[in-house]
């Protein structure tokens, strides 16, 4: 098993040396093969709990770059999605390199406004549970694994996951019943990833249940409340969980009305203001449509290069793929784009006549 030594007031060379002397004392009270061997120091580091703990490592005192090195926690763990495990990681090596909690505070706050507004990859926020087979649980245990095997089956008999086999899901808003339990806003992916899909993302469970916990458990040792962090925030980007699936359902049948070109609330399609700069509004919605378009086709020849097919990417079924779920939220993007620009087009046409 390992030891932890602290050695307090030392330079990180005169630690070294004495991690040396200490084995050489230790190694003689005891007998062979027992012997103690001295591994790495940590400097800085953090220590959770038993077996949970992260550091910048140095192995040799002739290392001058330090590797950061991790162990229970949620940088290397596979219970959890991948913005949790990256976000920890950052912030933690922002906070050993630079000891500036500000600067840690700012990166978290950027981050928690991009979720917030959707600006982000969902490869990173897909959990991938242990099925352990479908006697294993109570048929109403609320298991995420469990649920989507049960739809499975439900369409076809042989489709169930194998036991052992890691199930993926997303955790969305659920659009038909703003007070549902968390288990009744798990998404598959082939459903999430539709294009016609009205799939949108749960920010407040990943930010507030999974982020920043795992964010306080190593902060908190330093006397930090990472959960104040979002009181700076703009208020209208941490609404909470039953007021972001509230404003979804409004937006998704219609109540609430957006500007398609600035995105501001407006009664029709464009605002005012964009009404009142027709041109360089036509403008604008060109460029937009015909950067995303480029974008797009940029993709497709990824997709090409792997598929053989310049729409391969739609029959695509692999969950780590990150050109799928970008080239996804560019074709709906595109689509939104295209409908804007059809919309101006047709503005400035009746305009003129």
């Amino acid at each position: 098993d390992s030891l932890f030594v602290e050695f307090p007031h030392l330079s990180r060379a005169q630690a070294f040396e004495q991690s040396y002397l200490l084995v050489k004392a230790i190694n003689k009270l005891y007998p062979t093969p027992i012997k103690l061997k001295f591994e790495k120091i940590y400097q800085p580091s953090v220590l959770e709990s038993k077996k949970r703990y992260a550091g910048m490592s140095y192995e040799t005192l002739e290392q001058t770059q330090p590797k950061f090195d991790a162990k229970g926690i949620e940088t290397i763990r596979r219970d959890t999605c991948s913005a949790v495990s990256k976000m920890l990681e950052r912030s933690l090596k922002l906070l050993f390199r630079t000891k500036d909690v500000t600067r840690v505070k700012q990166y978290v706050q950027l981050q928690c406004q991009k979720i917030y507004s959707h600006r982000v990859n969902l490869i990173d926020f897909v959990f991938a549970k242990e099925y352990r087979g479908k006697k294993s649980y109570h048929p109403t245990a609320p298991v995420p694994a469990l649920r989507i095997a049960l739809k499975r089956l439900a369409k076809n008999p042989l489709s169930e996951p194998n036991i052992g086999e890691r199930v993926p899901f997303i955790i969305g808003l659920n659009l038909e019943q703003p007070n549902a339990n968390l288990i009744d806003c798990i998404w598959t992916l082939d459903k999430a990833l539709m294009i016609n899909s009205n799939f949108q993302l749960n920010s407040n469970y990943y930010v507030r249940k999974q982020i920043l916990p795992a964010l306080d458990r190593a902060f908190a040792l330093i006397g930090v409340d990472v959960f104040k962090w979002l009181e700076d925030i703009s208020q209208t980007d941490t609404i909470t969980t039953i007021e972001q699936r509230r404003l979804a359902i409004k937006q998704q049948h219609g109540f609430m009305r957006r500007c398609h070109l600035c995105s501001k609330l407006a009664t029709t399609p464009l605002c005012d203001e964009c009404r009142k700069n027709s041109n360089q509004s036509l403008l604008t919605a060109e460029i937009k449509a015909n950067e995303l378009e480029r974008q797009h086709s940029s993709l497709q020849r990824i997709c090409l290069a792997c598929s053989d097919h310049m729409n391969g990417w739609s029959n695509c079924t692999t969950g780590d793929c990150p050109v799928r779920y970008r080239i996804l939220k560019l074709t709906q993007q595109m689509i939104q784009a295209q409908e804007t620009r059809t919309i101006v087009n047709n503005f400035c046409t009746d305009q003129t006549s």
